[in-house]
C-alpha cells in the first residue's frame, strides 16, 4: 500500500495529470499481467497508460542492467515519465529502508535505481526534494 500512497504523493509533487495518477493507481495490476483484458468501467486513456507503463518497466528489469543494457524510453510521454519517476523514487526509497544492507543484490539494485532515474533526467537535487516528500509526509 505504501507504494501507491507515496507514488500518487511524489506525482503530486510533480503536478502529474489526473491520468497518470489513476493509472499509477491501476500498473500493478496491468505490470503482473500485461495481458489483462477485463477492464470494462475504467478510463480507457488511464487503462492505456498503465498498460504503456507496465510494457516499459517490464522491458528494463535488474537482470538487463545487469547485462549492461539501459532502459529505452527515449520517445515517452509526460505522464508515463511521471509514472517511472514516481515508481522508482519509491522502490528506491523502500529498498534503502528495508533491503540495503541485506539484500543479496544490494550493489546492483541501487545501481538499477541509479540508472533509471538518470536516464528518466532526475539529478540528485531532485531526487532528494522527491524522496523528502515520501520520507517526511
Amino acid at each position: 500500500m505504501n507504494h501507491i500512497h507515496e507514488g500518487l504523493t511524489l506525482l503530486t509533487a510533480m503536478n502529474a495529470s489526473h491520468i497518470a495518477h489513476e493509472a499509477f493507481c491501476l500498473h500493478p495490476i496491468f505490470q503482473d499481467n500485461p495481458k489483462m483484458d477485463q477492464h470494462q468501467n475504467l478510463n480507457p486513456r488511464s487503462v492505456a497508460l498503465a498498460k504503456a507503463y507496465a510494457e516499459t518497466a517490464n522491458a528494463f528489469l535488474l537482470p538487463r542492467y545487469m547485462a549492461g543494457q539501459a532502459p529505452q524510453i527515449a520517445h515517452i510521454g509526460t505522464d508515463l515519465k511521471h509514472m517511472l519517476i514516481a515508481d522508482k523514487i519509491q522502490n528506491r526509497k523502500d529498498f534503502i529502508q528495508y533491503h540495503q544492507n541485506s539484500h543479496p543484490q544490494s550493489s546492483a539494485l541501487s545501481g538499477y535505481f541509479d540508472c533509471w532515474l538518470h536516464h528518466l533526467g532526475v539529478d540528485q537535487h531532485t531526487r532528494q526534494i522527491l524522496t523528502n516528500h515520501i520520507i517526511y509526509t
